[in-house]
């Protein structure tokens, strides 16, 4: 007769912390992929660029600055409740925690807001030239990133509220701070290659 050895894993979490979770890594490897995306466009931006004697092309406006800078500087300041949030998580006060990340929310949304106008701004179309098509596909892949983890913010808001926090929503809850912070640290990139180079190039700055 055979006998089966068995292990009791009753006692084991739901979930393991922080690094541990496969979902850490795929939050991670996924950032580091859209970093390389970004990258390779920006570098076919400065490498076009080098083919006109004039950047932006002489029949595109020269950015406006005013809304960008707003919206930089909100995005910035939006970290520090996602911060004390995520702290608040760190020692289980949860109902802490929903304060801030409902006031990161609420500053998501007027970034999102401004991105709007920021568009809008714009006198040129992605089919207008070279030029058109790689700026709106940098500002509007970054959109893309901020409407996700804007939404993800919400529905970890939900959970919060419901007081259905568990192992697994905590874990969701650090790993979206991390990508709020992706989010601001690729719009201090793309603001100095859409705005500030461009503005240097022309004697603005």
């Amino acid at each position: 007769m055979t006998i089966e050895r068995a292990l009791d894993v009753s006692n084991l979490p739901d979930a393991a912390p922080g690094t541990r979770a496969p979902v850490w890594w795929g939050q991670i490897g996924m950032m580091l992929i859209e970093t390389v995306v970004f990258a390779i466009i920006i570098a076919s931006y400065f490498y076009i660029r080098l083919g006109f004697s004039v950047w932006p092309p002489p029949d595109i406006a020269p950015p406006e600055l005013w809304w960008p800078t707003a919206n930089l500087i909100l995005i910035l300041l939006s970290c520090i409740p996602m911060f004390i949030g995520g702290k608040a998580i760190d020692e289980g006060r949860i109902g802490t925690a929903a304060f801030w990340l409902g006031l990161n929310i609420i500053m998501a949304l007027g970034f999102l807001a401004i991105r709007i106008i920021e568009f809008n701004l714009f006198n040129f179309k992605w089919s207008t030239d070279v030029y058109g098509s790689l700026i709106w596909i940098l500002v509007g892949l970054h959109t893309m990133h901020a409407i996700a983890d804007t939404t993800e913010s919400i529905v970890l808001f939900g959970i919060m509220v419901s007081g259905r926090m568990g192992a697994k929503q905590q874990i969701a809850a650090k790993l979206d701070g991390i990508y709020w912070y992706w989010v601001t640290a690729m719009w201090v990139v793309l603001y100095i290659v859409i705005y500030i180079y461009p503005s240097i190039r022309l004697g603005m700055l």
